[in-house]
């Protein structure tokens, strides 16, 4: 039947096999240029791809470049930052060492005044003793010398001329004896009171240069104007400003001792910072010296250390200098308080001078 076929239609197979060749040639020439254009495609791969590794490189170095230079930046502030630090501790520890040398020159002056205190006391006492001396025995001069005279002059006419005479002239001279005596003790008194008030004044004079006295203002007194009693009131009005010259002593003295109640507390508190100071010091500098004087071969790693290390001791001096601004204010708030004490133990002593400078002037009275 085939063959039947084959002779039967021999130029359609012929037609067939030219358009399988024709198409076999087609196949053949699509295939070339697939795999030309496969060969081309393959190209265009590995140059993107070369061209890509290319630009990831240059990017992975440029951000490892820009991080290193990041973190030399960070590194150069931090140190900087750290610095400033050691030197913010060296003006504090200053500060303490001044504080500490005002503190002795305080001890040392409250010293002195509790001596010229002492002093100007006794002063105080002796010219009180003079003064009330010299006031007594004028009254006893006034009423048991110079009033007999009177009231013998007043008996006259009941006594006969000759005792009257004599008792008179003996009279006379013991009275001109007693006042000859007391002039003589006045005039002795008289050195003894300027040499205290001359001694007084050298100290009122040197205790001025530390503290201050505040002059409270005598009311007038309207009294008989008498030489005796004007010389009386002139006295008393010098142991009075006296009086009140060691009154203010005796309030700064007072104000001194409640400022030192609690100065080895005081003492003791500022050692503490003074040592903490010192030790924030030497740790910041060590920390310092040995981060300059490490070497790494990885410079990143090293980098990372020392920036943790730089950060973490920063915190700890901000915490102590936190801790030491506290400390301080503190110290402040406390220093008010005592101010306010002082202020209401100064309104106390106010009250009690007036109360004795009342009482003084009504003894003189």
């Amino acid at each position: 039947i085939c063959r039947e076929f084959c002779l039967c239609y021999p130029k359609n197979l012929a037609f067939r096999f030219e358009s399988l060749v024709s198409r076999a040639d087609v196949l053949t020439r699509e295939r070339d240029a697939l795999e030309q254009h496969r060969n081309q495609m393959e190209d265009t791969i590995r140059e993107l791809q070369r061209r890509i590794s290319a630009k990831s490189e240059e990017t992975t170095n440029e951000w490892e470049s820009r991080k290193l230079r990041q973190r030399n930046e960070q590194a150069v502030t931090l140190t900087r930052q750290m610095q400033a630090v050691v030197l913010q501790n060296d003006e504090l520890r200053e500060e303490v060492t001044r504080v500490g040398d005002a503190l002795e020159e305080a001890t040392r002056i409250i010293n002195e005044s509790s001596a010229r205190h002492s002093f100007c006391y006794v002063l105080y006492l002796a010219t009180v003793k003079i003064i009330s001396k010299l006031f007594f025995s004028r009254i006893n001069l006034l009423f048991f010398r110079i009033f007999p005279l009177f009231q013998a002059t007043a008996n006259t006419s009941h006594r006969p001329m000759g005792m009257e005479y004599a008792e008179l002239t003996a009279q006379h001279d013991a009275a001109r004896r007693d006042l000859r005596a007391l002039s003589e003790e006045n005039a002795v008194m008289r050195e003894k009171l300027d040499a205290s008030s001359s001694m007084l004044a050298t100290v009122e004079s040197e205790a001025m240069d530390v503290e201050q006295s505040t002059a409270v203002s005598v009311p007038p007194l309207h009294i008989c104007p008498s030489p005796w009693r004007v010389h009386n009131l002139k006295l008393g009005e010098r142991a009075e400003n006296d009086a009140e010259k060691c009154f203010q002593r005796e309030l700064d003295k007072l104000r001194q001792l409640t400022e030192s109640m609690n100065n080895d507390e005081k003492e003791a508190e500022l050692e503490k910072l003074r040592n903490e100071l010192i030790e924030a010091t030497k740790t910041a500098r060590s920390l310092y010296g040995e981060l300059t004087s490490k070497t790494s071969t990885d410079p990143t790693v090293a980098f990372q250390l020392r920036i943790m290390q730089l950060e973490s001791h920063l915190e700890q001096s901000n915490e102590k200098i936190a801790a030491q601004k506290k400390a301080i204010q503190e110290l402040e708030d406390t220093l008010v308080n005592k101010d306010k004490l002082h202020g209401e133990i100064a309104a106390e002593l106010e009250r009690l001078r007036e109360v004795s400078r009342n009482f003084f002037l009504g003894s003189l009275l």
